[in-house]
């Protein structure tokens, strides 16, 4: 039962962070959804709070890793 509630709430995380790609592209953007999500945590909304960190967290490393290859945009 834990691994599949680990899977899924994984499987959340990469579905919202491939939805999220497109709206989330600057850094200004990122650091608004950081203070969101720690917003979010205390206000004891925790599940939404670490979709929303953890989706952050993918995409800036997907533009760093962009940005390493073809620079900023």
């Amino acid at each position: 039962m834990h691994n599949k509630l680990h899977l899924y709430i994984k499987c959340i995380a990469l579905l919202m962070a491939i939805h999220s790609y497109s709206q989330v592209d600057t850094p200004q953007t990122l650091d608004d959804q950081i203070d969101k999500g720690i917003a979010l945590m205390f206000q004891k909304e925790h599940s939404q709070s670490i979709e929303l960190l953890i989706t952050t967290e993918a995409i800036a490393k997907k533009i760093n890793g962009m940005n390493k290859f073809f620079g900023p945009h």
